[in-house]
């Protein structure tokens, strides 16, 4: 497993939120050294961590492994859906109706 990718991802996902990783840290129950530690690849978050993380970063837990998951995943679909629930609840709507009407085509 790629750690240090995954960790990548972690961080990516922190900063695009804005958050800093005693934030993340104090919102996991985490301490800020082992948030540095798993954005650095050096350790391995348990599931519910992992998934905590996830919630809180309001990304899929699939493009969080992206890295492992290759082709077996739609990445793209993952990545629409985490860009989307990050927008407000209006805004979401519309583009699931702009999308809707491209697929009625």
């Amino acid at each position: 497993m790629d750690l240090l990718a995954i960790g990548q991802r972690i961080k990516a996902a922190r900063e695009q939120s804005h958050i800093t990783q005693s934030e993340l840290a104090k919102l996991t129950g985490l301490s800020t050294h082992y948030v540095s530690a798993i954005e650095r690849g050096i350790k391995t978050p348990k599931l519910e961590t992992f998934v905590e993380l996830a919630k809180i970063l309001r990304v899929s837990a699939d493009w969080l492994l992206e890295s492992e998951l290759g082709s077996t995943v739609n990445i793209i679909s993952s990545d629409v859906s985490a860009t989307l629930s990050k927008l407000p609840e209006e805004t979401q709507e519309r583009i699931l109706r702009a999308i809707k009407a491209f697929s009625d085509e």
